[in-house]
């Protein structure tokens, strides 16, 4: 298992199977690993809540989701389904509630 499974998919997405190897990954997950390193990333998921914050909603939608590989089948998150978002959600929340409170 690489450290992205580990810190991101393992620690916050139900939707992750180990015993499936998905050539296809999630928005946040392509996101995080495009736009952070192996550094950040493990901090991020270590500091990060379990429960995502919601208040950066648009914003992950715009940058993230808009991107991503489920949202051709349905995304049940996006399409209004009682669930909850992918594992990496929790992250880049976490990071962008952060950094909308740093000066």
């Amino acid at each position: 298992m690489g450290y992205m499974e580990a810190n991101v998919c393992e620690k916050f997405c139900r939707f992750y199977k180990p015993e499936q190897n998905e050539p296809e990954k999630c928005g946040s997950y392509e996101f995080l690993r495009k736009n952070l390193t192996k550094r950040e990333i493990v901090r991020a998921a270590d500091a990060a809540p379990a429960k995502p914050d919601f208040s950066s909603d648009d914003t992950i939608s715009e940058m993230v989701c808009a991107e991503c590989a489920f949202r051709v089948d349905g995304c049940d998150y996006r399409d209004g389904v009682n669930s909850t978002p992918c594992g990496g959600y929790a992250i880049v929340s976490h990071l962008l509630r952060n950094s909308k409170a740093s000066p």
